[in-house]
């Protein structure tokens, strides 16, 4: 592949796929604060539905039911100040969002080739900029003129 080809290649998936990561990364952003938005704006905690129990008490056995019950009354009370629901909330659909475009399987297949081309744009873009002599990458690793970082003589 030449320099050109691989520069335009570049762009060109550069362009469609970038809005397509901004997205990706703007749903995962705000799924990383999550706990702090909730608590800023007092939502209530959400618990799965069909979670028998907060520890990961995979087996209950009879008679645990009473148990199961307090740990979840312990969660809710102790972690949850503003109490839980197991209705969807907002975060629910932001990481649909963000882990399938809200497109079911479709967009976990976009999901997984937009990331896999982005790794690519990536290593296409050192390749594009990699310098032709070490006066280029001098220069371009001295933005300050006054200040010699490497010596390029």
């Amino acid at each position: 592949m030449t320099k050109k080809f691989l520069l335009k290649l570049h762009l060109y998936l550069s362009l469609p796929l970038g809005v397509v990561i901004m997205l990706i990364c703007l749903s995962g952003a705000t799924l990383v604060f999550k706990n702090e938005i909730r608590n800023a704006l007092e939502m209530p905690k959400v618990i799965a539905p069909h979670a028998k129990s907060i520890k990961g008490d995979h087996d209950i056995k009879a008679g645990d039911e009473e148990r199961v019950g307090k740990t979840i009354g312990k969660f809710s009370s102790k972690d949850a100040p503003y109490g839980t629901t197991t209705k969807r909330d907002f975060f629910s659909y932001v990481t649909k969002f963000h882990t399938s475009l809200m497109m079911g399987p479709v967009g976990k297949l976009i999901i997984t080739y937009t990331t896999l081309l982005f790794v690519f744009i990536l290593i296409s873009g050192i390749f594009v900029l990699l310098p032709k002599d070490r006066k280029q990458l001098c220069q371009r690793f001295n933005p300050n003129r006054s200040l010699e970082i490497f010596s390029c003589k």
